[in-house]
């Protein structure tokens, strides 16, 4: 037999406790001797060394319940990562049809007013694939503002 299916003896300090606050074996506790009689079964006792204590299996849950929210909170982090990715893809991709699409009417209106060739039209070669698409983008707008009064974003010419 083993702990609380085992009875108490004289030698236990809690039966000796009982005993001296006027407990009686087989009487329930208290009083009036009307509470329990047998002693309270923990669920989850945490196992120590072969030895038992209380606690362990809401410990337990808590530590699975700390787990799980860690994953869901990586997997958010993971996605919202993915969709900075996707973002910032698509603003690039944007950016760089903005620049060819600005350095497209450079050449067009360039060419009405007879203007020779310039860095900023576009090459076949890809020359310019060095100078970054919002490096492009931001040249192209000036040169389009200053030069031709143009606005590209408007589509139209401004006094």
């Amino acid at each position: 037999m083993d702990g609380i299916e085992r009875p108490l003896n004289a030698e236990n300090k809690g039966y000796e406790m009982l005993l001296k606050m006027g407990w009686k074996q087989g009487k329930g506790l208290g009083k009036e001797q009307t509470g329990r009689t047998k002693p309270i079964i923990a669920a989850g006792l945490k196992n120590d060394r072969g030895r038992t204590g209380i606690g362990v299996l809401e410990a337990h849950q808590r530590a699975i319940a700390n787990l799980e929210e860690a994953k869901i909170q990586l997997e958010q982090e993971r996605m919202n990562e993915f969709r900075n990715v996707l973002k910032f893809t698509a603003t690039c991709r944007a950016v760089t049809k903005a620049a060819l699409r600005a350095r497209h009417a450079i050449q067009t209106l360039d060419e009405r007013r007879h203007i020779t060739r310039h860095i900023l039209w576009p090459s076949e070669d890809n020359e310019e694939e060095h100078i970054p698409p919002h490096v492009q983008l931001h040249a192209s707008v000036a040169y389009l503002l200053n030069i031709h009064c143009y606005s590209l974003y408007r589509g139209t010419f401004f006094d």
